[in-house]
């Protein structure tokens, strides 16, 4: 009886260090926005969104989905949510990240973001990025916010 105990034992602590969903010494990464253009890619107008992220745990860390929103004057004017597939942030490195996300305005907005050189708006613009969807490992996942005046390339 008491070998069967400890075989229980021995099994649900093997069982609940597999199934932990982060890797052992995890640190939050670090988001900043470095920039934020208006850019048109294939004709598609937009907004360019340049991230560096560093990370400095042991582990690989799994990138389960990326989130980008825009907004101008306040109204919500782009948004982009990608799954990556197999994406893992590699330990001690520093990445720059780009994301393109097609702005979701009228044609005659998405005209001026094309073809008006001289254009600079007011935006905000959120990059959030999710390693972990335990709701205990929420805040492990990092928030980037930038404010400011955005304008071409």
């Amino acid at each position: 009886m008491q070998k069967f105990f400890t075989l229980c034992a021995a099994l649900s602590l093997t069982l609940l260090t597999a199934c932990q969903s982060l890797p052992e010494g995890s640190r939050r990464p670090e988001l900043k926005i470095e920039h934020t253009t208006l850019a048109v890619v294939d004709n598609v107008p937009g907004f360019k969104v340049t991230c560096s992220l560093q990370h400095d745990s042991l582990e690989g860390l799994p990138v389960l989905q990326e989130d980008v929103v825009v907004f101008v004057n306040g109204s919500k004017v782009g948004a982009l949510s990608v799954k990556p597939q197999d994406k893992v942030l590699p330990p001690n490195y520093a990445l720059t990240l780009e994301y393109f996300v097609p702005a979701q305005l009228p044609p005659a907005a998405n005209y001026g973001i094309a073809y008006t050189s001289m254009l600079k708006l007011p935006a905000s613009v959120l990059v959030h990025l999710t390693f972990d969807t335990d709701e205990q490992n929420l805040s492990f996942n990092p928030n980037a916010t930038y404010e400011g005046i955005i304008s071409r390339e």
